[in-house]
């Protein structure tokens, strides 16, 4: 669990730029980052950014961000969020509540296309707090 300090901007990213996935043959939620947010400064809003970066020409990874649990959700609700795709990449922004535990997932589609035996990919997370007056 990373928490996430008073302050304006808190980033998290992949220092080599890259890192890897077996691939397993089915979908798979492969990766997790558990994060809290604790007080958010007066006049102000969290917002989370999630990237997701791939260069295959086949199969598909995605992102999902849920609320106050440690087990993936199987939909979208109100507590869980998935990506949006753009290209060759997933990307989530949102706004999160104060005192709140959060997971941001990483998964693996499950397409008739499966992923290379090590597909390289990039993440980044911030968590930035945005003065809303």
């Amino acid at each position: 669990e990373v928490p996430v300090p008073d302050g304006f901007v808190y980033p998290l990213a992949s220092e080599s730029n890259s890192f890897s996935v077996a691939n397993r043959g089915s979908d798979e939620y492969f990766y997790s980052f558990p994060f809290h947010v604790g007080e958010i400064p007066a006049h102000s809003k969290a917002v989370v950014t999630v990237d997701l970066g791939y260069r295959f020409i086949i199969g598909d990874l995605g992102i999902l961000l849920e609320k106050n649990t440690t087990e993936h959700c199987t939909s979208e609700t109100s507590i869980c969020l998935k990506g949006t795709r753009v290209s060759n990449r997933q990307y989530l922004k949102a706004t999160i509540a104060a005192d709140s535990y959060y997971t941001v997932w990483l998964y693996r589609s499950n397409t008739l296309y499966p992923l290379a035996d090590c597909s390289d990919f990039t993440f980044s997370v911030s968590v930035e707090f945005i003065q809303d007056y």
